[in-house]
């Protein structure tokens, strides 16, 4: 004959209330973690971009105003020229399809930022060298002015 072990309804309410207890305790486990993970990831934010990072945009920039003494000087043949700024401190001069001159070709030059705040933008070309004071630099607009002999030029770039 089989001895067949009763459990005492005591019993069993005694583990299921165990069963049922364990898994609240993982529940709430659970749910201060993914607070905790909320609270602290929600504030992070990403670091503002650098100058260097704004002026290396992968599309390049265009100028939209060129300005001497207030007035407008930009050709149409300029309009349409893309300046890219590259992180190893060359740029590029790709001159668009509206040609100034018929002997334009792409230019490769160098560039750097410096000064207190970086606050000038040095342009080094084959034939100048020539450091802009940088009004505006943001993702999407870049305005620098240069005072001279000729006056005082403010010259506005739109990211492409």
């Amino acid at each position: 004959m089989v001895n067949s072990v009763k459990q005492s309804p005591n019993l069993v309410k005694n583990k299921t209330t165990q069963n049922v207890f364990a898994m609240k305790k993982n529940l709430l486990v659970v749910a201060i973690v993914a607070t905790m993970s909320l609270l602290f990831n929600c504030g992070k934010s990403d670091p503002a971009p650098t100058k260097i990072d704004l002026i290396t945009r992968a599309n390049g920039w265009s100028i939209t105003s060129a300005k001497l003494n207030g007035a407008e000087t930009i050709t149409a043949c300029r309009g349409d020229d893309v300046f890219t700024f590259l992180k190893n401190k060359t740029f590029t001069l790709s001159f668009g399809s509206n040609h100034c001159d018929s002997n334009e070709v792409t230019e490769t030059n160098s560039w750097d930022i410096y000064g207190t705040n970086e606050s000038l933008l040095n342009v080094h070309t084959a034939n100048s060298n020539v450091d802009y004071t940088i009004v505006e630099l943001t993702s999407t607009s870049l305005k620098i002015t240069l005072t001279d002999n000729n006056g005082t030029q403010l010259i506005t770039f739109a990211g492409k």
